[in-house]
């Protein structure tokens, strides 16, 4: 089962007629499946089919496994592309390897059950059985039987035949066929000896020396460091949220203490200062009835306070 995009797209920016097929595009204009990095998401799409003549160009997704913001991630790729390329219609193709993997997200999945020309959903596994139909040799078909075959007793013994059937397929982009072919294979059948591996596949020892195989292996790994790096930073600045929160509050409890002395301070000696006010004005009402102080001599204490 493949773990990352990268044989997908190894097969498909070297076979484009293979993806025109698949995806049911009608063109002869020279589209090729390339990246473009989206600066303003800080993020790149590895599958944008498109070429300078084209008004239409497609942004795509390959998924082997089920990922629940697949439908939205496509989506924001699409309007940024479409932002970026204003003079394009773009539309969205997402290829599932198995229904399994869809997550079946709203709104656009119920556009693309209903035939939206915008979003299209491929289902790899059902297309692939309705093409052996027709054409079992398809080299689609042939290639990602690793995929789908689920008995090994089974594989071992179709292996040498569609490795045959992929030799004879007429391409440019046969090399690659034969190396993603190879490539899911080995992964599958580790636990075999070189020599059942030889006799099976019928090529060279240095399969795991080839520039696809190589490929695979580092585009996997650097997508597994980059998933690993995007996680630790998403996760440290939940985290680094969190402590700011807490220390925020902490600091709001501190500042709060210090305002409320500060504000009780200032309002105990107001209200002292009133209350001995009083007190004062009284002790001078007392003096004044008692005839001991006249009235200007009243009026002038008080205005000392």
């Amino acid at each position: 089962m493949p773990k990352t995009d990268t044989p997908f797209l190894l097969i498909f920016q070297k076979n484009t007629e293979l993806f025109t097929d698949l995806a049911e595009i009608q063109t002869d204009l020279p589209y090729r499946l390339h990246s473009e990095e989206f600066k303003e998401l800080k993020r790149t799409a590895d599958g944008c089919f498109d070429c300078d003549e084209a008004k239409i160009a497609y942004i795509t997704e390959f998924q082997a496994q089920k990922e629940d913001t697949i439908y939205e991630r496509l989506e924001i790729e699409r309007i940024q592309y479409s932002l970026n390329h204003r003079d394009k219609e773009v539309h969205s193709i997402l290829i599932f390897l198995k229904r399994s993997h869809d997550p079946k997200t709203e709104p656009w999945s119920t556009l693309a059950s209903h035939g939206n020309p915008y979003f299209k959903v491929i289902y790899l596994e059902e297309a692939l059985e309705r093409s052996a139909e027709t054409n079992p040799d398809h080299p689609l078909v042939q290639v990602f039987k690793p995929c789908f075959i689920k008995d090994d007793a089974q594989l071992i013994q179709e292996v040498p035949l569609i490795h045959q059937k992929l030799r004879n397929y007429d391409s440019p982009g046969r090399d690659v066929l034969l190396r993603v072919f190879e490539f899911w294979v080995l992964d599958r059948f580790k636990e075999l000896n070189r020599e059942r591996l030889q006799d099976m596949l019928g090529i060279l020892e240095n399969v795991e020396k080839s520039v696809a195989y190589q490929e695979i292996l580092q585009e996997g790994f650097e997508k597994g460091i980059k998933k690993g790096i995007e996680e630790g930073i998403e996760r440290g600045i939940e985290r680094g949220i969190e402590r700011g929160i807490e220390r925020g509050i902490e600091r709001g409890i501190g500042r709060g203490i210090e305002k409320g002395i500060k504000k009780g301070r200032e309002e105990g000696f107001e209200k002292g200062r009133k209350e001995n006010f009083k007190k004062t004005v009284a002790a001078f009402q007392q003096l004044l009835d008692q005839g001991k102080i006249t009235a200007a001599e009243f009026e002038e204490m008080k205005s000392r306070f």
